[in-house]
């Protein structure tokens, strides 16, 4: 299943450590650093609910990560 997950980071200075640690995530295809709402946009394919809450847990536990909100795709249109 593929899954975004919105990522709001505490400061600028964490932006570093956390796209580090995206490349280290397997199931993670893609991240971007956005402008808007939040700091990060995470592309994920996970294959189960049990696999997306443990990325999850890990992207809270990142040093300077406030909020995750996952968004799930429900269909691709291009």
């Amino acid at each position: 299943m593929e899954v975004f997950l919105e990522v709001t980071v505490q400061h600028k200075k964490y932006h570093t450590g956390f796209m580090e640690r995206m490349r280290q995530q397997p199931e993670v295809t893609s991240c971007y650093q956005v402008e808007g709402e939040y700091d990060f946009l995470v592309k994920a394919d996970v294959t189960s609910e049990k696999e997306l809450e443990k990325l999850e847990r890990g992207v809270r536990k990142i040093n300077g990560v406030c909020s995750v909100q996952p968004v799930y795709a429900l269909q691709e249109i291009i």
